[in-house]
């Protein structure tokens, strides 16, 4: 996830009025970033600052931690979690996947995973058995599988080159796995971020373009 302050500019000489921290932030689509943008520009006006491009400047300035305290400050006004606080709910998250991962991959005891499936395999008593399967899928999803999925799991112990018989985790394999997900679904957040603040910056350039047309029209 990108961490930035938005802060919309259409002059940088424009005065840090009423009028800038009213409509600046209008550029932005409603919710969190366009209150923060607002807060932004009234704190920058109440430091001293006279203009929306002194304004950029004193957050051009900050470094990472600087600018990391500063949006934190912003977050915390407008209700939202610190990035701190995000952070660790992402690493937790890693980390139970991870967990997951694992105890699927190695409890003889599963769930069929289909969507708002939950069928256990039983007997012909109907109690629940353990299975010995990659992953099991009860006959009406069975057609959803993978190949391998109801193949009998590989063991665990490995033959080694000096003829020794040992076991192998593969835990670190699967937490690795679930790393390279939460890489990927970050990568794709940054890119909706990215996409968002490019439309954002479009649609105020256009109002700009409507504006300065209307403005100079005959």
């Amino acid at each position: 996830m990108t961490w930035s302050i938005d802060l919309p500019i259409r002059d940088r000489d424009e005065p840090l009025d009423v009028d800038a921290i009213s409509d600046l932030p209008q550029a932005l689509t409603p919710g969190p970033r366009r209150e923060m943008a607002r807060d932004a520009l009234l704190h920058a006006r109440f430091s001293g600052l006279t203009t929306v491009g002194e304004a950029h400047d004193e957050i051009a300035k900050l470094d990472a931690a600087g600018r990391r305290r500063a949006l934190d400050a912003l977050r915390w006004r407008a209700g939202l979690d610190s990035i701190e606080d995000i952070e660790v709910r992402e690493r937790l998250e890693v980390a139970n996947t991870g967990a997951r991962l694992t105890a699927s991959s190695e409890s003889p005891w599963q769930v069929c995973p289909a969507d708002g499936c939950g069928e256990i395999p039983i007997n012909e008593l109907g109690a629940p058995i353990p299975v010995d399967v990659k992953r099991w899928w009860c006959p009406t999803h069975l057609h959803l599988a993978s190949e391998g999925d109801m193949a009998p799991r590989p063991s665990r112990l490995r033959i080694m080159p000096g003829g020794a018989i040992v076991e192998v985790d593969e835990a670190p394999e699967a937490r690795e796995a679930a790393a390279a997900a939460s890489r990927s679904a970050q990568f794709e957040a940054q890119q909706a971020d990215r996409r968002l603040e490019a439309e954002q910056r479009a649609a105020a350039q256009r109002a700009l373009d409507e504006q300065f047309e209307a403005e100079t029209r005959i």
